[in-house]
């Protein structure tokens, strides 16, 4: 164990200057002083960013990160980070600092700046929170410090009606999602009488051992599953997400779609791996059976849309199910590749909405029928949009190729049954993906341009800066995935390294 206080270094920084976004940014709204939350948020996720790539390259070798508060372990509240919660903080700040910058041009027509940009990193903060946290308490906190600031971003343009509905849904799903999950969290502790991630999974193989316990961890296991089943989309549990898209500002659709729903699978599969592993708990037909659901639910659905973001919506749900797929495999390789697919998902999904953001923002119109031929009026927004279609559908030599091949070669390497059907299914949803991303590309980039789009100009520079960021990234880690590679075997032993996890916290 290595106790080291520099873990805290991102939550403090991004709640900080949250807090400063908020009141500094107020205050130079009513003295008319411009630009002044923008810098402060795009200041405050650089900050963030770097932070974590601090802690991976310079203090994780040491050692799993932990930090406690109280009495310590197994009681207090744990702060605990190794290479698959760094993996996931980079992420989640990184895509936080591109909305952050793309964020100044979309938003500029909006009011109410300092509490967007400090929602903005409420939401970072929480998320970290949630992939940092080493016991349940803490790891709920977070979790509705995330959620809140979802929902409220998702509503902000509350003087319209659609995000206030979708906003509404999307609370009142996340509460019941909430409330399984904290019922959960209580079985554990009632059976345990500890929080401590790292205790329950040293208590469970004795406690489930006792008569009569085992169906009281199936049902543990299933309230897991369906609570943050709601919050990761995934089918049945989707319909929230269908809607908090179309609704939200588009660089909240990018950050709903490429981190949030990945932190709460992230949550489920790092208790379930930990408190349940596979050697006294065989959850992994659950999940597969999830994924296949998932991706055939949402592969049908976003063929029948003409709604861009609502379509991109169901990729991501669709991708989701991808993403499963490494943890119904369960072994360091495949839940590697699911870390990947997370990584590409994050990147490719991001530059799509920040994309379709853009054309919402020149053409004032989500419908694919009238956004026909803005490409030509919008090339190089057009070209980002490209890159991340054929990026997220796995077309070489772009980045998601890989994750999707890595994960369907694991699934087929198990040799079972559920994993030839992952593979099947697997590859179903891929071809109905690049089929409906070449429709979208052709319409947008290759027909004749609607009346809708006739003054549409290009997307202004800080959106295309952070756009492209996103393409460039696309490209180079197709191009030079083998450093990649590397870093998704560490990330996957980590997650899977009961040991290693239970050393770093008691």
């Amino acid at each position: 164990m290595v106790y080291d206080p520099y873990v805290l270094l991102p939550l403090i920084i991004s709640s900080v200057t949250a807090l400063a976004t908020f009141s500094l940014g107020t205050l130079a709204e009513r003295y008319k002083i411009s630009r002044v939350p923008e810098l402060l948020s795009f200041i405050g996720l650089s900050a963030t960013f770097v932070s974590v790539l601090y802690l991976f390259v310079y203090r994780l070798p040491s050692g799993v990160l932990s930090y406690f508060y109280g009495y310590g372990p197994p009681s207090g509240a744990l702060i605990e980070a190794d290479a698959a919660s760094l993996f996931m903080a980079a992420l989640i700040s990184g895509l936080g600092l591109a909305v952050s910058l793309y964020s100044i041009s979309y938003m500029s027509r909006d009011t109410g700046l300092p509490k967007y940009y400090s929602l903005l990193q409420l939401l970072v903060t929480g998320m970290i929170g949630v992939v940092f946290a080493g016991d349940l308490f803490t790891l709920f906190v977070f979790f509705e410090i995330m959620s809140i600031a979802a929902y409220v971003l998702v509503s902000f343009r509350k003087k319209e009606w659609e995000p206030v509905e979708a906003g509404m849904k999307y609370i009142f799903m996340g509460a019941v999602g909430s409330t399984t999950v904290l019922y959960a969290i209580s079985f554990l502790y009632g059976m345990a009488g500890t929080l401590n991630i790292a205790a329950l999974a040293s208590r469970m193989p004795s406690i489930i051992a006792t008569p009569g316990v085992a169906s009281i961890a199936i049902i543990i296991v299933v309230l897991l599953v369906a609570g943050f089943g709601v919050k990761t989309a995934v089918v049945p549990f989707h319909t929230w997400l269908i809607d908090a898209h179309p609704a939200a500002p588009s660089g909240i659709s990018a950050m709903l779609s490429g981190v949030v729903i990945e932190t709460a699978a992230f949550a489920l599969f790092r208790i379930l791996f930990v408190v349940f592993p596979l050697t006294i708990f065989d959850w992994s037909p659950v999940i597969g059976f999830v994924a296949i659901i998932t991706m055939i639910v949402a592969s049908i659905s976003a063929l029948l849309q003409t709604d861009l973001k609502r379509l991109l919506a169901y990729s991501s749900i669709l991708n989701m199910g991808f993403i499963f797929i490494g943890f119904a495999i369960a072994n360091s390789a495949a839940v590697g590749a699911s870390f990947f697919q997370i990584l590409n998902h994050a990147i490719a999904k991001g530059l799509l909405f920040l994309c379709a953001g853009a054309f919402l923002h020149a053409a004032g119109t989500r419908d694919l029928g009238q956004l026909s031929g803005i490409g030509k009026k919008m090339p190089l927004t057009a070209l980002a949009f490209g890159i991340g279609a054929f990026a997220i559908a796995g077309v070489p030599p772009l980045n998601g190729f890989y994750s999707k091949i890595l994960l369907l070669w694991y699934a087929a390497l198990s040799g079972t049954v559920m994993g030839y059907l992952l593979v099947i299914f697997g590859l179903f949803s891929s071809a109905v993906a690049v089929y409906f991303y070449l429709r979208i590309v052709q319409v947008i980039a290759f027909s004749e341009p609607s009346k809708k789009v006739a003054d549409a100009k290009e997307a202004p520079k800080t959106m295309l800066i952070a756009m492209w960021i996103l393409a460039a990234l696309c490209i180079i880690i197709g191009i030079y995935p083998t450093p990649w590679f590397n870093l998704i075997q560490q990330v996957g032993t980590a997650l899977t390294n009961l040991a290693g996890y239970i050393a770093g916290a008691i």
